[in-house]
């Protein structure tokens, strides 16, 4: 399987996205689900509601006109369709593009710059 791309927009001045916490919480979740659940529970499970491979995030900058909009930068190797399951019952009110609905898809954004998630806590 290829990288799967994922983005969140993060809160901005209009409150607009999400908190970096709310995301770190959902990524967190995501990638220890098993230490989260019994095992009798995640036998219980059916296969489409386990997420899928751990996700990694960075910080993309946007710049529109003049002004940085934020965007958390999600990305794993495979189970695109358990990890959008996993969020929609886990956490249904979190809005996450992938490369079909993404808005900015074909604007360049692997050029954009990157942040690590400490950086962008301390800016």
């Amino acid at each position: 399987m290829g990288w799967r791309n994922y983005f969140i927009r993060l809160k901005n001045d209009k409150n607009e996205g999400y908190d970096i916490d709310s995301i770190e919480k959902f990524i967190e979740d995501h990638n220890s689900y098993y230490s989260k659940f019994t095992r009798e529970e995640l036998e219980k499970m059916e296969d489409w509601a386990l997420p899928g491979e751990d996700l990694s995030i960075q910080i993309l900058i946007r710049n529109d006109n003049g002004n940085n909009e934020y965007w958390a930068y999600l990305g794993n190797h495979g189970g695109s369709s358990h990890t959008f399951n996993w969020m929609e019952i886990h956490y249904p009110d979190l809005k996450m593009y992938d490369s079909s609905d993404y808005p900015y898809y074909n604007d360049g954004w692997q050029d954009w710059p990157l942040l690590s998630v400490y950086d962008y806590k301390k800016k």
